[in-house]
């Protein structure tokens, strides 16, 4: 296959194209700010493609030929989700795959068993109901004969992981987070971003036409309060017993956030305290039933701790 890769240059999208082309594919590297680190750059598999999905003539152009597309790229401001969707599937028809990265946030506070068919229990987040819009315009312009792939990732972790590596570590550093008790003992959905790429790889070669939507969750009996202390060990940092988090202060976190916003010092801590949206992640019990994704074939490789000692 001839397969397009948006936010090629990105943590996930890094992977992506190294899977593809470890799989034998060729691989138009979509890049928008950022090049391509040298390994995927030299790979000769691989070549780098202006694609900037705001711009309709540059998609164009980086989709022509292809026959699959994965949108790897984050879409950042709610609004922008839907509006980017729409650009790739557009070329559904020339193209006869689109797969798109969605999040299990689409469900909400849903709790228990969580398959695809489960609807999202208030309150949905901008960032979940915007993924759920996407969905639901990619599922309207997929074309017959087509295939288009809705992959519903948890937190993706890994070599690179901004936020659920890099950033939880520096938090937990500064004493915003760490053992919450009961508040961090809901199952944390994480996913490794290797197992991630593997499963893009098998939703994307995979016969079948019409829209299809499929869970993707890695080790799914880990408790964050677990991940917290793994992800403290790995880096030679003291777990915090009494984090900011549980400090009743935290009530105070949002004028803490724009306390440093504004580049003023102190509140560093409280400032690092999660919101309301992480926290009901922290303690949500649910788990997300990935049976689709296995009967691609698809089983993940790296569990919590492989994950984290790899990262880091």
């Amino acid at each position: 296959m001839i397969v397009l890769v948006t936010g090629a240059a990105g943590f996930v999208g890094r992977a992506v194209v190294a899977a593809f082309a470890d799989a034998g594919h060729t691989v138009r590297a979509g890049v928008n700010r950022m090049p391509l680190p040298p390994a995927l750059a030299e790979h000769p598999a691989v070549s780098s493609v202006p694609c900037r999905l705001e711009d309709g003539p540059s998609v164009a152009a980086a989709a022509r030929g292809v026959d699959a597309i994965v949108h790897a790229a984050y879409g950042g401001a709610p609004d922008r989700l839907m509006a980017d969707v729409e650009a790739l599937a557009a070329h559904l028809g020339a193209v006869k795959t689109l797969v798109t990265l969605s999040s299990i946030d689409v469900y909400g506070e849903a709790s228990g068993t969580v398959t695809e068919e489960t609807p999202p229990v208030p309150p949905l987040l901008p960032y979940g109901a915007g993924k759920r819009a996407s969905e639901a315009a990619l599922a309207r312009l997929t074309r017959e004969g087509c295939r288009s792939v809705a992959l519903r990732i948890g937190c993706v972790v890994g070599r690179g992981s901004a936020l659920w590596v890099d950033g939880l570590a520096e938090r937990i550093a500064l004493g915003a987070i760490g053992d919450l008790g009961p508040a961090g003992e809901g199952f944390a959905p994480i996913i490794d971003n290797r197992d991630l790429a593997d499963l893009v790889v098998r939703a994307a070669v995979a016969e079948g036409a019409g829209h299809h939507v499929l869970n993707a969750v890695g080790d799914g009996a880990l408790r964050w309060n677990g991940y917290f202390a793994a992800l403290a060990d790995a880096k030679g940092i003291a777990l915090p017993r009494r984090p900011a988090a549980s400090s009743p202060l935290a009530a105070l976190v949002l004028p803490a956030k724009a306390w440093r916003k504004a580049k003023l010092p102190g509140f560093s801590a409280l400032a690092a305290v999660p919101r309301e949206g992480e926290r009901r992640l922290f303690a949500r019990q649910a788990h997300y039933d990935c049976a689709r994704a296995a009967a691609l074939g698809w089983q993940p490789r790296y569990d919590a701790a492989a994950a984290i000692r790899d990262a880091i």
